[in-house]
């Protein structure tokens, strides 16, 4: 069986995504996009 080795310094895509989370401080600006009406009826129409 092979095994795979991964380097200690590569973060995991799990820990880029934790590290730029707002939770740990880094910069988000979520609450300043537009903001969006969802009508789950009309876009159950336009799926397939």
């Amino acid at each position: 069986m092979k095994t795979i080795e991964k380097s200690i310094e590569t973060p995991s895509f799990w820990q880029l995504v934790f590290s730029q989370s707002k939770v740990n401080g880094a910069p988000y600006n979520g609450e300043q996009l537009p903001g969006r009406i969802w009508d789950w009826h009309l876009s159950a129409k336009a799926s397939p």
